[in-house]
């Protein structure tokens, strides 16, 4: 055997490499050694041979970091896994293994988890870019600001001088935090190089590349064409060999562009390794390169690109570009270079200390847990974790039967957005009275709370501010695919989810839920600015123990607390000059994880729950996703204050959880009541009576609608809800009530028209026409509602049925009847009778 072949099977033996390495590494051998034949050079094999040692070499040096930095991390785990204490005081592996994925501050005793280290970078990221953040953000209608600005960024993002003084300081904002990012991915076992004028990444749309194949002889020959058009675009001289250091090379590159491209159509689910280990799917280490690897040759070769085959504009290629590597920076810091690996490593953890718990032995499962249940009680912790987990890294969603998740991805933005468009009211309403509970949970004060929320709705300035503060812009992170509140999920092709974000957007409901959460987080950073002055052990008791929660301790709180607040606040750019950026994002986190409590939106703990491991694209998916519409915040808020009530009960404060459970349902309630009212005169009726005979089902009502279950207030009296849908398919969710009325209009009218009785009568184009106006994007934004009802609907239903006017006369005496009110503008009406009636909501007649 050569010196060669022996070096290599000893690398195997001894595991520096794998069975697949080895094979890739004889691939390179192989290439090498006919090039340098093919050249005419008498050594090509101790050519080969001498590339593939340095190549060995490389792989030796990145087994020893990977090796070091996994030891590291199992060694902080272990150690968080022995000190976490969940809320009630006791220590429990299986709420660790979940609060390792997202913590929610129900414990303490840890000192990072996945989710809030993404948000924390996330954070810090758009504090570092927040003059670029705010020069392309969405303007009215999502127009984008800034727009025709965007090429000459890109242009001198890839060190092209266009004399565009502000492009340029632009560009240099995203180029110094994705500059950042590249070195803290590095830090955490990542290895990607570093590229003069690298430009920008590009995104891909797996759709119009495999249009372009099918169109081109699909299969192997379209593909080719498209490694042709696309290799065209790429620089290869600025393309670097991540094993060498050295340019790969217009033949090599070419190569590599097979594996490329099968990457780039199965989102990587499907791809073998090629040659270079940046597309492996093993190591998360190993992976990120991927995304720096096409190196286009010029400004104006990437916007061609971009243009026939990327997604969105190049600012959301930049902003995609800091979510994805937000997201896998995170898993690498909390759980090494492999956290697949690591995970599973914690779940045999997890098995073992409930084999022990089970033999009454010392044991790091919760001790309410009797010893009998101990293994059923782990394995349904470990599903949740292994649910949780799916969800962060975006395996769940990534579909079975593409189309059918297409399809129905689409159908359900499309009724997001034509019956969430009134959502805005009780986000209005609630997220004051959720605040109030945030606020006296955490021992914030009510200091200017409302002028600040004010502000965050009507001041630039005000929202300017609170992203250069760390706190996250939504608004600049394009939802799709995204958790949106109340909405769930977004799923389907771009075009349902622009959509569905616009309609969103125009309704209030993000504007809102941003301006609550910036105004929560801000008060805490004045009251943090505050207590400078004061000792860990001399801050107030809830304060102290907000900060414990998320273990910051006396040594951390003297190291925030030297930091300067020259404008009264506490806040992260500060705290990283005088404590780190370590501690500065984890005091962050602290504050982003609060204001999860003062305005309820989502969680992955939330999506976990709703849509568990059920796929997209498959019928039980598809169901299911359908069942949980709208449930997000329904689920989030028990998650969040229902545990907290739990949590001091448990741990003793009977009376301090009887308080907390008290003061929870009083504010739901009086927000859900003030929401309640303020949706009927949106539609056109007068408030409900809130003190007569029937006040117990109007307060019921307001208990469920402040929870997010105002449909199923509806139940309280009546067999049918205010939509005409019945228990049953209010259960199955918008889109199997959608189903129900397809199949009322056309099979249900066709079965009539065949049964021959002169008294069945098809109503098909009135229910037809009914379906369209009442599904109609953006027709429920609350501020149009009422003109859409009268002037459209109504006319549809007048043009489409001769019966009309009885129709719209049994709907007003449907809330007469069952809710005791009357119309300020009735069904039917071209015009309003007069204005609301306020009297009536305390003295119905």
């Amino acid at each position: 055997m050569s010196e060669f072949g022996v070096c290599l099977s000893n690398a195997l033996k001894e595991g520096v490499i794998d069975e697949r390495e080895y094979d890739a590494l004889n691939e390179t051998y192989s290439r090498v050694k006919g090039e340098r034949e093919a050249a005419g050079s008498a050594s090509a094999d101790r050519e080969g041979g001498l590339a593939v040692m340095v190549e060995l070499e490389y792989a030796r040096k990145r087994k020893r970091l990977l090796n070091a930095l996994n030891k590291k991390a199992a060694k902080r785990l272990e150690r968080d896994m022995k000190r976490f204490r969940n809320g009630s005081g006791s220590k429990d592996i299986g709420e660790f293994l979940q609060a390792i994925i997202e913590y929610q501050g129900q414990g303490r005793g840890l000192e990072k988890s996945v989710e809030n280290v993404r948000k924390q970078i996330l954070g810090r990221s758009m504090a570092m870019m927040e003059e670029t953040i705010w020069a392309f953000r969405q303007g009215a209608g999502g127009r984008r600001v800034g727009k025709a600005k965007l090429p000459n960024v890109v242009k001198e993002l890839f060190g092209e001088d266009t004399k565009d003084m502000g492009a340029k300081s632009l560009a240099q904002g995203f180029a110094r935090v994705a500059e950042d990012l590249r070195s803290r991915a590095n830090a955490a076992g990542m290895d990607i190089a570093k590229l003069e004028n690298w430009g920008l990444p590009q995104r891909h749309n797996r759709r119009a590349i495999r249009k372009f194949i099918d169109q081109n002889g699909k299969g192997a020959k379209g593909r080719e064409k498209f490694k042709q058009y696309l290799f065209a675009q790429l620089d290869p001289d600025r393309i670097i060999d991540g094993t060498t250091g050295a340019p790969m090379g217009r033949a090599k590159l070419y190569a590599a562009l097979d594996d490329v491209i099968e990457n780039i159509l199965t989102e990587g689910w499907a791809t073998r390794d090629p040659s270079r280990r940046a597309f492996s799917r093993g190591s998360l280490a190993n992976q990120r390169q991927e995304h720096r690897f096409l190196v286009f040759k010029d400004a104006d070769a990437w916007l061609k690109y971009q243009e026939a085959f990327g997604g969105g504009d190049p600012f959301n290629a930049m902003m995609a570009h800091i979510d994805g590597m937000a997201k896998d920076i995170a898993a690498l810091e909390v759980l090494g270079p492999n956290p697949d690996a690591t995970l599973e490593w914690l779940k045999q953890h997890a098995r073992k200390q409930a084999a022990l718990h089970s033999l009454d032995k010392n044991s790091l499962i919760n001790p309410r847990v009797k010893a009998k249940n101990a293994e059923d009680h782990i394995t349904g912790k470990i599903t949740r974790a292994e649910d949780m987990w799916a969800h962060y890294t975006g395996s769940a969603n990534v579909p079975v039967d593409e189309t059918f998740a297409d399809v129905s991805g689409n159908v359900r933005n499309l009724l997001t957005s034509a019956l969430l468009g009134s959502a805005a009211i009780p986000s209005f309403f609630t997220d004051p009275m959720y605040a109030a509970m945030a606020r006296y949970f955490s021992g914030a004060s009510t200091r200017n709370w409302t002028k600040a929320w004010v502000g965050q709705l009507t001041s630039r300035n005000a929202r300017r501010d609170a992203t250069r503060m760390g706190l996250i812009l939504d608004s600049s992170l394009s939802t799709l695919g995204q958790q949106a509140r109340y909405a769930g999920t977004f799923d389907g092709q771009a075009w349902s989810r622009v959509i569905t974000e616009q309609t969103l957007a125009a309704s209030g409901l993000q504007p809102i839920t941003r301006a609550g959460r910036n105004a929560f987080s801000r008060g805490l950073f004045a009251d943090f600015a505050d207590y400078k002055g004061k000792a860990y052990g001399d801050l107030p008791d809830l304060l102290r123990g907000m900060l414990r929660r998320y273990d910051i301790l006396p040594d951390d709180w003297d190291a925030i607390r030297a930091a300067k607040a020259p404008r009264g606040f506490l806040e992260l750019e500060e705290v990283e000059a005088a404590a780190g950026r370590d501690l500065a994002e984890r005091y962050l986190g602290m504050v982003q994880t609060e204001a999860e409590y003062a305005v309820p939106s989502g969680t992955i703990r939330a999506r976990s729950l709703l849509a568990g491991s059920s796929r997209a694209g498959t019928l039980w998916g598809e169901f299911r996703r359908s069942g949980m519409m709208f449930m997000s915040f329904t689920a989030v808020m028990p998650m969040l204050h229902g545990y907290r009530t739990i949590q001091q009960w448990r741990s003793g404060n009977r009376l301090g959880g009887v308080g907390y459970a008290t003061g929870l349902m009083l504010v739901m309630t009086i927000g859900g009541a003030m929401s309640l009212q303020a949706k009927q005169i949106a539609a056109g009726r007068d408030p409900r009576d809130m003190f007569g005979e029937d006040s117990d089902k109007f307060w019921g009502a307001a208990a469920l609608q402040g929870g997010g279950l105002g449909i199923w207030g509806d139940f309280l009296f009546a067999e049918l809800n205010r939509f005409g849908g019945s228990m049953p398919l209010t259960a199955g969710g918008p889109v199997v009530q959608l189903l129900n009325e397809i199949r009322n209009a056309t099979i249900g009218n066709a079965v009539n028209l065949l049964d021959m009785d002169p008294d069945t009568e098809t109503t098909i184009l009135s229910d037809l026409t009914s379906l369209i106006g009442s599904k109609f994007p953006g027709s429920n934004t609350w501020y149009l509602k009422l003109a859409w009802d009268r002037y459209v609907e109504d006319n549809l239903t007048r043009l489409a049925d001769p019966e009309a006017e009885a129709k719209f006369r049994r709907r007003a005496r449907y809330y007469e009847r069952n809710y005791n009110q009357s119309w300020f503008w009735a069904p039917g009406e071209s015009a309003p009778e007069r204005g609301p009636d306020f009297e009536r909501a305390i003295a119905a007649e």
